[in-house]
């Protein structure tokens, strides 16, 4: 996989990517190519640097041999492709607020997204099918209830006339 694709995939800027080659988090296999689980990895080092531990030190301690990321392959599978539906588009899409669609993630014990990040397409199919269902849902049930409202006035009214 090139360094573009394992970007793509793995939701991080190119420039980011570079970053985490730098400092020896990330290492290409051969020839500028990157494996289907560096993926995995850069999301294990982005959820490392956003618990508080700085990719630098991160980088040191993966040097020095403190941390492997042994048999990534065994416990994660393939990786989850990254899609082009920013969280803010998804939330305004759905007629969401962000902070709203954030504790659905908080619930769910996932990482917090920020507006511009992408998501992936596991979490993207999960999300726009509970929403759309719910918003099914709302909605026949709105138009059943207001479809229902002048049958019921009129059984309600039915004992008294204003003529």
């Amino acid at each position: 996989m090139t360094e573009a694709e394992l970007a793509l995939r793995s939701g991080v800027s190119l420039e980011r990517l570079r970053r985490l080659v730098e400092v020896g988090v990330v290492q290409p296999s051969g020839a500028d190519r990157f494996r289907p689980i560096d993926v995995q990895r850069i999301r294990i080092v982005e959820a490392f640097v956003d618990s508080g531990l700085a990719v630098e030190d991160l980088g040191r301690l993966v040097a020095d041999g403190h941390v492997t990321f042994p048999n990534l392959e065994a416990v994660f599978g393939e990786p989850i492709s990254v899609s082009d539906t920013r969280f803010a588009e998804f939330a305004a899409e759905f007629d969401l607020h962000p902070d709203l669609l954030r504790r659905v993630y908080t619930q769910l014990n996932l990482a917090q997204p920020d507006d511009d990040d992408r998501l992936r397409a596991d979490d993207l199919e999960f999300l726009a099918n509970s929403f759309s269902c719910s918003m099914r849902a709302t909605s026949a049930s709105v138009t059943t209830f207001s479809s229902g409202l002048p049958a019921f006035a009129a059984m309600e009214s039915g004992g008294w006339s204003s003529r």
